[in-house]
């Protein structure tokens, strides 16, 4: 039995079904000197694969990406 469902954070302002960054991968630094991070644009929203968004769905990192694109 999956112990944890797979999470998503999908901004209101933001349509992921078809969109053609779906897919795009970014390295983030982490906090600790060497730790990266990857964030990715799925279907349903960004993803990450840092620690904390598996226990809160948001984290630094995919704020990160989000700002890139104001």
């Amino acid at each position: 039995m999956k112990r944890y469902t797979k999470r998503y954070y999908a901004p209101g302002d933001w349509n992921f079904k078809g969109n053609h960054l779906v897919g795009t991968q970014w390295t983030v630094q982490g906090s600790k000197p060497g730790s990266e991070y990857s964030v990715t644009i799925a279907d349903k929203g960004f993803e990450c694969s840092c620690p904390g968004f598996n226990f809160q769905g948001k984290c630094k990192h995919v704020i990160q990406v989000l700002e890139r694109f104001d």
